[in-house]
């Protein structure tokens, strides 16, 4: 049986801990694209009844569960300051909404083994019960979601 001298192991380690960290899914627009097509992810929005924000983000087989919650919050909180609320609330599906049971944190799941998450927000401009702070929340996410990989 063949051995590998150490050298050629550690890089070969290298090589395949490079190409794992080059595949796992960052923090990016999935928009412009289909998972067929963009198989990294990402983020994407859209309009849902009653002034409802559908908000999703879809990992990849390399990417971790809490990995995908911290990405989806965040986007959350970007959305509502983009459109300039300092609040939001936050809800796991539509029929939480309907009752207004409101979450404080995004619960992903996953679908054929690729970690994904889909929430809706409502937009309010005060504070209240169960609202979360669109300033906070990006405070507090955004070392996480940008953190330097290295």
């Amino acid at each position: 049986m063949h051995n590998l001298t150490a050298s050629r192991r550690l890089a070969l380690m290298s090589i395949l801990a490079a190409t794992l960290t080059a595949c796992s899914t960052a923090y990016q627009d999935g928009r412009s694209s289909s998972l067929l097509k963009n198989p990294r992810g990402g983020y994407d929005e859209e309009k849902g009844p009653g002034g409802l924000i559908k908000v999703r983000y879809v990992g990849n087989r390399e990417i971790l569960m809490y990995q995908v919650q911290h990405y989806a919050l965040y986007r959350c909180a970007e959305i509502a300051q983009r459109e300039g609320s300092p609040y939001f609330a936050l809800y796991q599906t539509l029929a939480d909404a309907l009752q207004d049971r409101r979450a404080d944190t995004v619960r992903p799941t996953t679908l054929l083994g690729i970690p994904h998450a889909e929430v809706y927000i409502q937009l309010h401009p005060a504070a209240g019960p169960g609202l979360l702070s669109t300033a906070r929340r990006l405070s507090d996410l955004k070392p996480i979601v940008f953190k330097d990989p290295t």
